[in-house]
């Protein structure tokens, strides 16, 4: 849905269609629809979805180079499923070939030994305190870690304020003191924070 109102804000969506991933839905009345309207068609679905989505554009002729199709892979996980065109069953050629009209997008999974040892630590926890198994091909994904950055950036305004004398209380000047500093992240990266335009930007650096 950010992305929908994102898109929309900028005025560069024409077109939305919402499923709920039933067989029975018919992906090409989808794709017919799409087709009047936009060249552009995002797909944020599961990766199971998007082969057959692939597929149904490839038999109406539509991975030719007059639309894209954009594979908006929003976490890596069972849930979502594997996205790959690669099924092992007879339309694997097929899926291949459509497949080279596919663009996917997607969050980059931190590899260091620091982020394995955070992301070890919240399967431990997750199992002790929530009783929740992740399980052996799930990634602990990147949206966790940067909730714990966040609230370490927190942490660190807050001894800030208390070690001046000032008021935690003080929501204002706890957010300025979160702007335009760096830190170490979970997975030892350095990272900055720096206010732009009403908005709180995130680089590594």
């Amino acid at each position: 849905k950010n992305l929908e109102h994102g898109l929309k804000k900028a005025g560069l969506l024409s077109f939305v269609r919402e499923l709920d991933g039933n067989e029975n839905d018919s992906l090409d009345n989808y794709l017919r629809d799409a087709s009047m309207y936009a060249r552009v068609v995002i797909l944020s679905v599961r990766g199971a979805l998007v082969r057959k989505f692939m597929l149904a554009a490839h038999a109406l002729g539509m991975t030719k180079g007059d639309w894209i199709f954009l594979d908006v892979e929003i976490f890596q996980g069972s849930y979502w499923g594997d996205h790959d065109w690669k099924a092992g069953d007879s339309e694997d050629y097929k899926a291949r070939k459509a497949y080279e009209a596919l663009l996917r997008v997607s969050l980059l999974q931190p590899t260091s030994d620091k982020f394995q040892d955070f992301a070890d630590k919240v399967k431990e926890r997750s199992l002790r305190d929530y009783n929740y198994t992740i399980s052996e091909g799930e990634e602990v994904n990147f949206v966790i870690g940067a909730f714990y950055d966040g609230v370490f950036l927190l942490g660190m305004a807050l001894n800030e304020t208390l070690w001046e004398g000032g008021d935690i209380r003080d929501g204002s000047d706890i957010t300025l003191k979160m702007w335009n500093r760096t830190f170490s992240d979970v997975s030892q990266a350095r990272v900055a924070c720096i206010f732009r335009g009403g908005l709180l930007e995130r680089f590594h650096c």
